[in-house]
């Protein structure tokens, strides 16, 4: 598994606007269209056609199939399921600002328990979350995390952070929770962006064709029947089979 991962990461800047990976595996496409209709903007489940010049996908990995004859050619549907984040701009202004904005936006028991977390996602992240002090700091104490860089041994500060509400066992994280992300202008670095963003789980029907070893994903819907949430262990990489046993690999 942390091969494929691995591998994925650093032919992104090669493969990442590709239809397939490095595996010749067909990656599914995420169309805007399905996601705002996901979200209760449209009712219609009907095939969206996937246009050549496309070039967002769900993964840096593609659509594993198993079973496929040499020379043949198969046309079958998928049920495949990713998550993404839609984040969308709250205000761009100073610090003073943006502090006072967090301020109507978290409850004040919020913000004092929010984890920050940097933004270049250091080893043992929980030693390195601290909390913000509303009465007392002001915001660039969020920009002030640093890190020690384990394998070049230097020591980076932020340009950015991300806020996430306090983990909350009585209750479901999409109902209460929040994630913020902050950053400052390129510009002008006492000017900073704040953005709200919300995680969802979008599954879809993805319609491929393959022939031969070559197979390529041509239209996608939303499921007729959406099948209930399951999760797979990490370790699962059992790819599609065409005959209608297993499930999309990674």
């Amino acid at each position: 598994m942390s091969a494929i991962i691995s591998t994925s990461i650093l032919t992104a800047d090669t493969l990442q606007n590709s239809p397939v990976d490095i595996w010749n595996h067909a990656k599914i496409t995420r169309l805007r269209q399905l996601e705002q209709a996901d979200l209760g903007h449209d009712l219609q489940d009907r095939w969206v056609h996937i246009r050549e010049d496309t070039t967002a996908y769900t993964s840096l990995t593609g659509l594993s199939v198993v079973g496929l004859q040499a020379d043949s050619v198969a046309n079958f549907s998928v049920v495949y399921e990713y998550m993404y984040a839609d984040c969308k701009a709250q205000i761009r202004g100073s610090g003073d600002e943006v502090k006072a904005y967090l301020d109507r936006q978290i409850p004040r028991s919020g913000l004092n328990g929010s984890l920050i977390l940097p933004s270049g996602w250091p080893y043992k992240l929980s030693e390195l979350s601290i909390q913000l002090n509303r009465d007392t700091d002001t915001i660039d104490r969020l920009f002030n995390v640093s890190y020690l860089n384990p394998i070049f041994g230097q020591l980076y500060y932020q340009s950015s952070f991300f806020l996430v509400s306090p983990q909350n066992l009585s209750t479901t994280w999409a109902t209460t929770g929040y994630l913020f992300y902050g950053t400052r202008d390129g510009y002008n670095e006492r000017t900073m962006f704040l953005y709200k963003c919300a995680l969802h789980d979008m599954e879809i029907e993805a319609n491929t064709i393959c022939s031969s070893a070559a197979c390529r994903t041509s239209r996608l819907r939303r499921p007729l029947n959406p099948k209930l949430k399951q999760v797979y262990p990490p370790t699962d990489t059992q790819g599609y089979n065409v005959n209608g046993e297993g499930r999309p690999g990674l």
